[in-house]
């Protein structure tokens, strides 16, 4: 049984993952830690049986073997290598670092510790995926050309909120953007060549991002993300011979688990496909299982890297408002 410590009571932690943990029968969650001192309640809610007041002592507890991170964007780097100097395994939120320097040094403390990290895009476990990719290399759309693909949220105006504050890394490019573009390189299996992004900023933060990623091959992607929009996760797969379409691409868990996908082929016919899973379950099934095997341990390290140096690009283009070029 993997026994995870939660770093925090953010609303993805309660709402999202540790229901999920506790959904699953390989995993438990043994500890909650909180310095805005909720833990206790949390603890009773969700019946967890320790709760800390400092994310440390989460840290020092022999009985955890994982940490789940979900602190604001700002914070992911600095604990998830904490954690790893700590011999614990790291599943931590999106975007996981916010440069390529935090990137490598995360992907460095767990290789020394030998510990797992997994970047927590949940999406990329859905079944949906997998069908998407096997009807890209089975050719049923011809060559790709194009990607595009699209998240946005209707966020209401709070300055509490950590997704508005300039300070704790919030903006909708770290929040949804990223999305989008891993999302590109999970499909393609490329990495972006060139970046070029333009957006909405209010009071220094990003609210709304659009972007053109030229990959390796040539392929071209589309990518956008906005808190002024109601919700909306879609993906798009141009080919040659036909496309695929995935209008809830990132968010199936709010719809039961379900996922529509529709194939549309060079003469305009439509097929769709109903696909159900649990993501965040999956998630977790997914982490233990590297635990377990190390199978993919290393590859999910290089894909935090390429994730983050990407991500990097893109803000650099986005507050410049140039293109910038990446060599992987």
């Amino acid at each position: 049984m993997l026994r995870f410590g939660i770093m925090s009571t953010a609303a993805v932690a309660l709402d999202s993952v540790v229901p999920a943990i506790q959904r699953t029968d390989i995993a438990e969650v043994r500890a909650i830690a909180s310095e805005s001192g909720k833990a206790e309640e949390v603890a009773h809610q969700f019946e967890i049986p320790v709760a800390y007041d400092r994310y440390e002592a989460l840290l020092e507890d022999p009985d955890i073997d994982a940490v789940y991170i979900p602190l604001p964007n700002v914070l992911h780097a600095e604990w998830a290598i904490k954690a790893a100097k700590a011999s614990k395994h790291v599943l931590v939120e999106k975007p996981a670092a916010l440069s390529a320097s935090q990137a490598r040094d995360i992907a460095a403390a767990c290789e020394a510790s030998n510990v797992v990290v997994q970047e927590a895009f949940m999406y990329r476990w859905h079944p949906q995926m997998a069908r998407m990719k096997q009807l890209i290399t089975s050719g049923d759309i011809g060559d790709v050309t194009h990607i595009r693909s699209s998240f946005s949220v209707d966020l209401q105006r709070d300055t509490e909120n950590i997704r508005l504050q300039q300070k704790l890394a919030g903006g909708t490019l770290y929040d949804l953007g990223c999305y989008s573009l891993h999302i590109v390189r999970e499909l393609t299996g490329h990495e972006p060549k060139e970046v070029y992004m333009a957006g909405v900023f209010e009071d220094g933060v990003d609210i709304q991002t659009t972007g053109i990623l030229t990959l390796e091959g040539g392929m071209q992607a589309g990518v956008f993300s906005s808190f002024n929009h109601p919700l909306s996760n879609h993906c798009m797969v141009i080919g040659t011979k036909g496309s695929i379409i995935s209008n809830n691409v990132f968010r199936a868990d709010i719809q039961g688990g379900q996922a529509l996908i529709a194939l549309h082929d060079k003469d305009g016919n439509r097929t769709e496909e109903t696909i159900f899973g649990d993501q965040y379950g999956l998630q977790i099934e997914a982490f233990a299982r590297t635990i377990e095997t190390r199978e993919d341990a290393s590859m999910k390290r290089v894909d935090l890297v390429n994730q983050a140096m990407a991500l990097e690009a893109c803000r650099t283009s986005l507050e410049t408002n140039m293109p910038v070029a990446l060599s992987f």
